[in-house]
């Protein structure tokens, strides 16, 4: 693990150099290098999950701050974990424009354009509904601020951030010697995915894959 502040100061002594242009901008390589791992899959440690608890009548929700990826929603009734169907927004407003359908939520879609979740038939009462997604990675802002990416691979945004300071110092020697530690830092972390996706993504729901079936929480 590594703070923000601790990765800066690496990047510093990597780069040999401490001048006002890159204690000025070395913040802004490490969060730079963040963002550009960060977006480069929906990665095993950035899943995670929100539930929500649906009002009678009401189809539209808010998704989650943060979210970066949609994956999946599930409604949970006497304790069983239901799938719902994705469908399109103009469908599930369809079914749900019409009073007498209200029920058990069994459909969804996405209006991505003002981040909402729409959910039919129009619920008749309350349920707990299960989104699961990936989430963005969140920038750094203070010295003592970590993120999921730089808790467990801090030495792939070290070695980014010193690339990318090495590129703006124009140091082909600093470039030609992390490039080789970037690469295999970065190779390890693909590993780490493809295991952790091999041996299933986190725990939230017990079992995965069947569609309009039950399954018992655990």
């Amino acid at each position: 693990m590594a703070t923000f502040g601790e990765l800066k100061s690496r990047v510093i002594g990597n780069l040999g150099r401490d001048l006002a242009v890159v204690r000025e901008k070395v913040g802004q390589w490490v969060n730079d290098e963040g963002q550009s791992v960060g977006n480069m899959a929906d990665w095993w440690f950035l899943e995670t999950s929100v539930s929500l608890t649906t009002v009678q009548g009401v189809v539209e929700y808010s998704l989650p701050t943060g979210l970066r990826t949609f994956r999946d929603a599930w409604i949970v009734s006497d304790g069983r974990w239901w799938p719902l169907d994705r469908a399109s927004e103009s469908g599930l407003m369809i079914l749900s424009g019409n009073s007498s359908s209200q029920g058990a939520p069994s459909m969804y879609a996405l209006r991505p354009g003002d981040a909402k979740l729409l959910i039919g038939p129009a619920p008749d009462g309350e349920y707990e509904v299960l989104v699961r997604y990936w989430a963005a990675l969140p920038l750094l802002v203070n010295d003592d601020d970590t993120n999921a990416l730089t808790e467990r691979w801090p030495l792939v945004v070290e070695a980014g951030a010193t690339l990318r300071g090495a590129a703006t110092l124009q140091d082909s020697e600093v470039m030609a010697a992390f490039r080789a530690v970037y690469q295999g830092a970065l190779e390890a972390l693909w590993r780490a995915h493809r295991d952790a996706v091999r041996s299933g993504p986190l725990q939230l729901i017990p079992y995965r894959g069947a569609r309009r079936s039950a399954v018992q929480l655990s």
